[in-house]
């Protein structure tokens, strides 16, 4: 109900309450001693549908608005609990001994020095051989993605589907860990048609070690390992 007719309402029933008080003084002086249902109360009668409909309209009103409240919570949760988020990787960089990074570009290697202070990292390849800074940006950044590479499961695909993009990957990354363990992510980049915008876009797959499935990733993640050389000699 809106809140012009609601308005009305109240207004009709304000203006016959008033008039009942009247009648009840001109008519029945003495309510307390009068036999039968006075002017009030047969007014108050009269006025119940009306006071009954509209209260039932609140409640409905009320109702629909819980409901509808509840069924977009509910709506909302399970968009929540649709997307899978899926860890692509949980990689303590404390027990890594180095990163190897591959790329179309330059190929170099991260050393953990495992040691305290400034510098525990270093970059080695054929053109550099230096300590890194602990507020390196890029190292920073690098070093991050161990530990919050997530994305959503509901857009895994099968790795068959990609095989042969993957014999020339865009970067392959090898960690190696102190514990002789060694694993391995490899990133291609595919122009797909988006058919929501009416174009091709590239996207990014990685694939984690020879797993039977590729996770969506973004050109964010994979850009942190085809960093240039230089960026890791900075000092921030």
């Amino acid at each position: 109900m809106n809140e012009k007719k609601k308005s009305i309402i109240y207004f009709v029933i304000i203006l016959l309450l008033a008039i009942a008080f009247v009648t009840l003084y001109l008519l029945d002086s003495n309510i307390s001693e009068s036999q039968g249902k006075d002017a009030f109360s047969n007014i108050v009668e009269s006025l119940e549908p009306a006071l009954h409909n509209e209260a039932e309209d609140q409640t409905n009103s009320d109702t629909k608005k819980s409901k509808s409240t509840g069924n977009e919570y509910e709506g909302k949760s399970e968009t929540i609990v649709n997307i899978d988020v899926v860890q692509v990787i949980d990689w303590e960089k404390s027990e890594i001994d180095s990163i190897q990074i591959f790329s179309q570009r330059k190929d170099f290697t991260l050393i953990n020095h495992g040691q305290p202070g400034e510098k525990k990292w270093s970059i080695r390849s054929p053109r550099v051989d230096q300590k890194i800074t602990s507020t390196n940006r890029a190292l920073f950044k690098l070093l991050n993605v161990f530990k919050h590479f997530k994305t959503d499961n509901y857009k895994t695909q099968d790795y068959s589907q990609f095989a042969k993009y993957f014999e020339y990957p865009v970067c392959e990354v090898v960690a190696n860990f102190k514990d002789g363990r060694q694993e391995k992510l490899t990133f291609i980049r595919i122009a797909e048609y988006n058919e929501e915008k009416d174009e091709t876009e590239m996207r990014t797959w990685v694939r984690v070690n020879e797993e039977t499935v590729v996770y969506i990733s973004t050109y964010n993640i994979l850009e942190r390992f085809l960093v240039a050389e230089k960026e890791f000699l900075k000092f921030n």
